[in-house]
């Protein structure tokens, strides 16, 4: 192989870890959690608070319904027992009982509203549950795809790089710093001349510079863009 050829395969090499690098940040990117599936998260710790809050509230309410229902029923048993004879006492335990009734109905009502909403908050959580755990089973398969396929790109990269130290050895150390330099300003910094025109800038080079690109005993440059020209 001659020296621009050599300079050549280097470059394949250098585009090949350039690409894989790039594809290695694309994977390292799509390896960060989605947002939805926080988002899922706090809707169900916000839906299971109020489920709590909610069976508190019930609670209470059965506790109170129970306390209502017991003073009713000793009121009641007051009122038609015959114990109590005075008509003005009879009135207000006959009002006290009616009261205790509403009070009781209210209470019963309100247990019967709060126990729909118990019911259409567990439908709820019971379906933001089922999403989260289809999505994380999602994101975790596709998570491992995603690793598995970094992981060989960087075994790829490290491979290169290799090849590229060896290649690196076998090139004098002033052709592989001309091209570096080149490659820092321009890429590619080696191009193909074909037909006398630089594979780089698309400009028909003079007849000299293309024989010294053929005769391929030293590196030479284009007269426009001064890239780096290898003969096809």
């Amino acid at each position: 192989m001659t020296l621009v050829s050599d300079l050549f395969a280097l470059q394949q090499i250098d585009t090949d870890i350039e690409s894989r690098r790039g594809s290695l940040q694309l994977f390292e990117a799509q390896l960060e959690e989605p947002d939805g599936l926080d988002d899922l998260r706090g809707q169900l710790q916000e839906v299971r608070e109020r489920l709590r809050d909610l069976n508190v509230t019930e609670k209470d309410l059965e506790l109170k319904d129970g306390e209502v229902t017991q003073h009713l029923s000793d009121m009641e048993k007051k009122l038609y027992s015959g114990s109590v004879r005075s008509p003005k006492e009879l009135t207000d335990l006959d009002n006290d009982v009616k009261m205790l009734r509403r009070q009781r109905q209210a209470l019963d009502e309100r247990v019967l509203l709060l126990m729909d909403e118990v019911e259409t908050a567990r439908a709820e959580e019971t379906s933001i549950h089922r999403d989260l755990t289809q999505q994380e089973d999602a994101w975790a398969q596709r998570r491992q795809q995603l690793t598995n396929e970094r992981d060989a790109t960087q075994q790829a990269i490290e491979q290169l790089e290799g090849k590229r130290r060896e290649a690196n050895a076998e090139i004098p150390s002033g052709a592989l710093s001309q091209y570096e330099d080149m490659r820092s300003r321009r890429r590619p910094a080696i191009v193909a001349l074909s037909r006398g025109v630089c594979g780089g800038c698309r400009v028909e080079l003079p007849d000299h510079i293309v024989k010294a690109a053929r005769l391929s005993r030293t590196l030479t440059n284009c007269g426009s863009c001064n890239r780096i020209l290898y003969a096809l």
